[in-house]
C-alpha cells in the first residue's frame, strides 16, 4: 500500500476509536489531521470517500448481524443494503473536507457541522456518528454540551483539528504545544460541576433479559411477567416511587389483556408507585409503539414519534416498495404526534422510546414541556453482543449532559442504569444480564438548558456561517 493512502485509512480508524465501546475520545481531537493534510494537496474525492465509508463501517458494522438475524435478510442483499447506507452516509464527512481550505480555517468548522444538522434531518435522520458522540464518554465536556450541545461539541472538536493541522503545518511548535494546553484544559472543568436540586425522585429499572429469539407461550409470558413483578416488588421495598420496564417485555396489549393491565393498576395504586413499561397498542387500526404510564390505579400512554425506518415501517414507501418483501419488518407502526411528558410524584418525566434517544431536535420537545427527568425506554437485545448497545447507552449520557437532567435507562437485555445530571453514570447492569437497580435522583428545581432553549440560533448561526464559506469558495472559483 502506498504511503500516500495511510492517511484515508488512519482517519477512520482514529474516528472509530474515540467512540463506545472503546471510548478513546481524546483521540477525536486530531483524527481529521491526517486527511486534512491530504485535502490541500487536491486529494481525490474518491479516496476521502474510501475514508468516510470506512468509518462508518467500522462503527455500525453490528448492522449486518441485525439485518441478517433479526431483519433476516438474504447475506448478499444485508451486504448490499449497507453498502449503500455507508455510502450514504460517508457524503456527510467526505463533501465538507474535499472543500477544506487553509485561508479559511475559522469558517471550516462550521461547514462540518452545517453537514450533520443536515444529516440529523434529512432523509428522516441518522445523526449516529457525528463528532460530538465521541465525546459521549468525557464528563470533563459536560458544560460545552450543557451550554451548546453537540452543535458546539462538534464545532470545538473541528477547531481542534484545523488548529493542530495548522500548526504542525507550518512547523510553529509553541503555538502547537498552547493549542495542546488549551484543549486540555477545555476539557476539564466538566468534572468539577455537581447535579443541582433539592428535590429527590426514587426510580428503579428492570432488566429481564429476554432473547429475541424466544418462544411465546402463553406460560413463557406469565412466567415473564412474574419475573418482573417480583423485581418490581423488591423495587418498591428498597423505596421506589418509579418502576421502569423496557420497551419489550413480554407480547402484550395492555388494552386488550385486561388480566395483567388489572393487576398493574391494582398494584400501582395499593403501593402509591408509578409504573411505565413499553408495550403496542392498536388504536382504529394503527399501532403503536407505546410507553404505557400505570399511576394511582389509571392508565397513560406516549406513542413513539420518530419510528425506526426499516424496522417499525417502510419510509418512502414509493421508492422502498421492495424492502418489505427481502425483510422483517416488525409489523407497520403509526408514528405519535404528539410528544407529552407525565406528571409523577411532581416531577415532570419524558418517555423517548429507543431510537429517538439519537436525535436532540425530538429530546428538545420533551424539554419544551417541561421535562425535569428523562426515562428512555428500549429494547437492545435484537443488537446481540456487539457495540451497538454500548453506543446508544451513551446517547443516553449525552442527552443527560445536554438537558442537564437525569436519565433512567431501561433496556429489554441491556445496558440499563442512571445517569445524573452532570452525565456521571450512578450504575448501569451491563448487556446480557438480569437484574434490577435503584437510584436516587436528583431534581433541578428549575430546569434550563442553553442548548435547547438556544436551539435554533445555534442551528441558523452555524448554517449562517456554513453559507458564508460557500460564498467565499464561489467567489474565489469564479475570480
Amino acid at each position: 500500500m502506498s504511503k500516500k493512502n495511510i492517511p484515508y485509512l488512519l482517519t477512520p480508524i482514529l474516528l472509530a476509536l474515540a467512540f463506545p465501546p472503546f471510548n478513546l475520545y481524546f483521540l477525536a481531537f486530531f483524527a481529521l489531521v491526517p486527511v486534512l493534510n491530504e485535502t490541500e494537496k487536491r486529494s481525490s474525492f474518491l479516496k476521502l470517500f474510501f475514508s468516510g465509508f470506512l468509518f462508518n463501517l467500522l462503527l455500525l458494522y453490528w448492522l449486518y448481524p441485525v439485518l441478517t438475524g433479526y431483519g433476516q435478510m438474504p447475506q448478499i442483499l444485508a451486504i448490499l443494503s449497507l453498502i449503500l447506507l455507508f455510502s450514504y452516509l460517508s457524503l456527510f464527512f467526505t463533501i465538507p473536507l474535499y472543500f477544506f481550505k487553509e485561508k479559511l480555517l475559522f469558517l471550516f468548522p462550521f461547514l462540518y457541522v452545517s453537514f450533520e444538522i443536515i444529516l440529523e434531518h434529512f432523509l428522516t435522520g441518522f445523526p449516529w456518528g457525528i463528532l460530538a458522540n465521541s465525546q459521549s464518554s468525557n464528563t470533563g465536556l459536560n458544560y460545552l454540551f450543557y451550554i451548546s450541545g453537540v452543535r458546539g461539541v462538534s464545532l470545538f472538536l473541528v477547531f481542534s483539528n484545523v488548529l493542530i493541522y495548522h500548526t504542525l503545518k507550518e512547523k510553529k511548535k509553541r503555538t502547537f504545544a498552547f493549542i495542546v494546553f488549551l484543549i486540555i484544559l477545555i476539557n476539564i472543568p466538566g468534572y468539577f460541576i455537581k447535579p443541582k436540586g433539592s428535590r429527590i425522585l426514587k426510580v428503579a429499572v428492570v432488566q429481564g433479559n429476554e432473547s429475541m429469539n424466544t418462544v411465546w407461550t402463553g406460560q413463557r409470558v406469565k412466567e415473564e411477567f412474574i419475573k418482573y413483578m417480583n423485581y418490581t416488588e423488591k423495587s418498591v421495598k428498597k423505596g421506589a416511587k418509579l418502576v421502569i420496564w423496557p420497551e419489550f417485555c413480554f407480547p402484550y396489549y395492555p388494552r386488550y389483556q385486561s388480566g395483567i393491565t388489572n393487576v398493574l393498576k391494582k398494584f400501582t395504586k395499593k403501593n402509591k408507585v408509578t409504573l411505565i413499561l413499553g408495550a403496542n397498542d392498536q388504536k382504529d387500526g394503527n399501532y403503536y409503539n407505546t410507553a404505557f404510564v400505570f399511576h394511582n390505579g389509571e392508565l397513560d400512554y406516549y406513542y413513539k414519534v420518530h419510528l425506526t425506518p426499516f424496522g417499525e415501517y417502510i419510509p418512502y414507501k414509493n421508492l422502498f416498495f421492495f424492502a418489505k418483501k427481502i425483510a422483517n419488518v416488525e409489523g407497520e407502526f403509526t408514528p405519535g404526534k404528539v410528544v407529552k411528558v407525565f406528571d409523577i410524584d411532581g416531577v415532570k418525566v419524558g418517555v423517548p422510546i429507543c431510537y429517538e434517544m439519537v436525535f436532540p431536535s425530538l429530546i428538545k420537545h420533551f424539554y419544551d414541556r417541561g421535562a425535569e427527568l428523562i426515562v428512555a425506554i428500549t429494547n437492545d437485545s435484537w443488537y446481540g453482543k456487539t457495540s451497538g448497545p454500548s453506543q446508544l447507552f451513551y446517547l443516553s449520557k449525552v442527552r443527560a449532559m445536554e438537558g442537564f437532567f437525569p436519565i433512567a435507562r431501561a433496556a429489554t437485555s441491556g445496558i440499563s442504569g442512571f445517569f445524573e445530571q452532570n452525565g456521571k453514570i450512578l450504575k448501569k447492569l451491563n448487556y446480557g444480564k438480569e437484574g434490577y437497580l435503584v437510584a436516587s435522583l436528583k431534581i433541578r428545581d428549575k430546569n434550563i438548558s442553553p442548548f435547547y432553549s438556544l436551539f435554533y440560533f445555534y442551528r441558523y448561526l452555524i448554517l449562517f456561517f456554513a453559507f458564508t464559506y460557500i460564498f467565499f469558495i464561489l467567489l474565489k472559483n469564479r475570480n
